[in-house]
């Protein structure tokens, strides 16, 4: 893991490191004006022993989402 001079993660190693996807979620809502709900994501899925790492991207995009736990051993955080 590569960080910069105050102790954070590298633009340029997240970059490089990430993957992850991209998912558009549609979903039918008649409440809303046109009759849709659409979500975009960004998802990344790590084993759990990367979970310290996992923190450490979410921290990077300050992001207050939780980091959820599969059955898998995966852990996954959503953007």
């Amino acid at each position: 893991m590569v960080k910069n001079e105050i102790n954070k993660l590298d633009p340029n190693w997240i970059t490089g490191f990430v993957e992850g996807c991209f998912m558009i979620n549609i979903t039918e809502r008649r409440a809303n004006k046109i009759g849709w709900q659409i979500n975009p994501c960004f998802q990344i899925k790590l084993h759990t022993r990367d979970k310290e790492l996992l923190i450490e991207i979410k921290s990077f995009f300050n992001e207050i989402e939780t980091i959820s736990f599969s059955n898998d051993n995966g852990v996954t955080h959503r953007l």
